[in-house]
């Protein structure tokens, strides 16, 4: 079977692609509340950006760098370009410590994830884009 895509079929689904790229781009520099100003709801934002998939939201944060603490050996922040940190790891315990607003409070309520569900989310992410495996999550405020 073959499908044909009208000219403004086509011209619909590139702004949709779009739009969903530029949400993406604002929830990562700017946080998910800009991102429901924009949208004017969470549910709205969630739909658009994120497919109402939870990983999706995190998948944003795939590429963080490591950042070896000057402090203590023990310690890595994973941070975006302009050094802010999303994650504080305890090498010695195996222990990631995800930032509550930026990331655990979103999972919980906007996504409606229990605790449990977000330390297990949090901890299949960490382990499939990260390599931390048998990591422990928990958040930090």
């Amino acid at each position: 079977m073959k499908i044909i895509i009208t000219e403004n079929q086509y011209n619909i689904i590139k702004e949709n692609i779009s739009l969903k790229e530029k949400l993406l781009n604002v929830v990562k520099e700017y946080g998910f509340n800009t991102g429901i100003i924009i949208t004017r709801s969470a549910d709205k934002l969630k739909e658009l950006a994120f497919n109402n998939d939870p990983m999706e939201f995190l998948s944003i944060y795939n590429d963080l760098k490591f950042v070896q603490s000057k402090e203590s050996s023990d310690w890595v922040f994973f941070s975006n370009k302009k050094d802010e940190k999303f994650i504080f790891y305890s090498v010695s315990k195996n222990i990631a410590y995800i930032d509550y607003i930026k990331i655990w409070s979103i999972l919980e309520d906007e996504f409606n994830l229990s605790y449990i569900e977000t330390e297990d989310l949090t901890q299949k992410w960490l382990s499939t884009t990260y390599g931390l495996t048998g990591v422990k999550t928990a958040q930090i405020t």
